[in-house]
């Protein structure tokens, strides 16, 4: 995964996010970020043509991941993103000792936070997620709370067409795109719907930024 940035444009400095559990969907996570940084470098309008890819490890249950920002603190971290979970949540060595749906509401409050941050930042061209039912509730309840109508907001989910889908979504535009399978590995099935996710992602966050500029 690396970060596409081109010549200064209207759109420099944003950024479209990729959130998504590492500790078990980091392929899947780091494939989705590649596809929207590949779209944006070949079909983008000038408008986002700076825009680059920012990966967010949303993980509860432990850290594989490391960022330039966390080194001293994940030191044995597998694998590169922009921003970790202890990035996120800085008492995180604590919350891993918690049960599964307390550490998860730990990580939404503190996921709210860092989105809202980086929106109030004007940093946020679009997001997109990536999960199961737990990493759905962490990701929607930042996205549809802390993110305009407007700006994009995806998440490929395993409980889209789920009875819970309306909690999900809140009264917020996010959208809930159904992975139809499991999302365990690269299969042709992940594969097609990301592929889709990410040129829906970069359509919304161009349309979005042109409407800005009107």
């Amino acid at each position: 995964y690396h970060s596409i940035r081109h010549s200064s444009t209207p759109g420099a400095n944003k950024s479209i996010y990729v959130f998504g559990s590492c500790d078990t969907k980091y392929a899947e996570v780091r494939h989705l970020g590649n596809l929207i940084a590949n779209k944006l470098s070949k079909w983008s309008e000038p408008c986002i043509a700076d825009t680059t890819v920012k990966i967010v490890d949303t993980s509860t249950s432990q850290c594989v991941t490391y960022s330039d920002a966390s080194t001293d603190r994940n030191s044995d971290g597998q694998f590169h993103v922009d921003f970790t979970c202890r990035d996120l949540v800085p008492e995180f060595d604590a919350i891993q000792a918690l049960d599964r749906n307390a550490s998860a509401d730990i990580m939404s409050k503190h996921l709210r936070a860092f989105i809202a941050k980086e929106h109030t930042n004007k940093k946020v061209a679009g997001v997109i997620g990536v999960g199961g039912s737990m990493g759905t509730a962490i990701t929607s309840s930042a996205f549809s709370k802390q993110l305009p109508l407007g700006l994009p907001k995806i998440i490929i989910s395993t409980v889209a067409a789920s009875p819970m889908a309306p909690d999900y979504i809140g009264c917020s535009d996010l959208v809930l795109m159904p992975s139809v399978a499991d999302i365990c590995g690269l299969s042709d099935i992940y594969t097609t719907i990301a592929e889709n996710a990410a040129s829906s992602i970069v359509g919304m966050a161009q349309n979005y930024r042109m409407n800005e500029m009107e």
